[in-house]
């Protein structure tokens, strides 16, 4: 058959067709958009880091716009090519014990897809996972290796989300199996993703061709630290994640 057969539970994929026809498509930034770091993450200059140094990132992965990670209520440690989207926020979940209050620490893994406007406050998060724009996370959910979270879907407080299934609704439940190429399919849509991001030295506009040129990362091995909960207007690279 000539034809491809279609593939069960990627319906926010369109990229992906692209990667398969080998059309890519280049996403352009000015370089005073974003820092760059050591390690190759390109973090926003308006991403709000709040505890910036309890963030670790393994390197090339990409925090855009408008992006909240709270890291001041429990460390946040995030695997390489995290692609985490304009508007979502990212903070460790909280459990109520009799005399207190306990925050344990958020991990996420490597190629993970957060889109925008999301809430991810789970208690875990494995790798090659998507989670669709729109959609909240309650606290102490844990997703597992390989699954998806439709667009707009809400998974309720303490969920389980196994792998290799495709969670939609709200709120959300298990609506069909993903493919056994899921793992692949991530990889290529998130390695593709931080692939065609490129820092220019002018003004160019997302969508446009790339403009090669040397990228500085930072003069020295700094954390991801400012005065301020914002990104610091001076290169960075990722920090250690310290619990107290």
């Amino acid at each position: 058959m000539d034809s491809a057969p279609e593939h069960v539970g990627w319906d926010q994929f369109e990229t992906l067709d692209r990667i398969e026809g080998f059309e890519e498509v280049v996403e352009t930034h000015p370089k005073v958009e974003y820092v760059l770091t050591k390690s190759g993450i390109h973090i926003s200059r308006k991403t709000v880091l709040c505890g910036p140094q309890n963030i670790k990132v393994d390197g090339k992965s990409i925090l855009k716009p408008n992006v909240i990670i709270r890291a001041d209520l429990a460390p946040v440690k995030m695997g390489k090519f995290c692609v985490v989207n304009e508007r979502s926020v990212v903070r460790p979940p909280c459990r109520r014990y009799k005399g207190g209050i306990v925050i344990p620490k958020i991990s996420v893994g490597d190629h993970v897809y957060i889109g925008k406007d999301c809430v991810v406050c789970a208690l875990s998060i494995g790798s090659f996972v998507n989670i669709g724009d729109g959609a909240i996370v309650s606290p102490r959910c844990m997703l597992k290796d390989c699954c998806q979270i439709a667009p707009g879907a809400i998974v309720p407080p303490d969920t389980v989300v196994p792998p290799f299934t495709y969670w939609a609704g709200v709120p959300a439940k298990l609506v069909r199996e993903l493919p056994d190429s899921t793992e692949r399919r991530m990889t290529d849509f998130t390695t593709q993703l931080y692939k065609n991001f490129q820092l220019t030295d002018g003004g160019a506009a997302a969508g446009s061709l790339p403009v090669r040129g040397s990228s500085r990362s930072g003069s020295r091995n700094a954390t991801l630290s400012a005065s301020r909960s914002t990104v610091p207007s001076g290169d960075a690279s990722n920090s250690t994640a310290t619990p107290e």
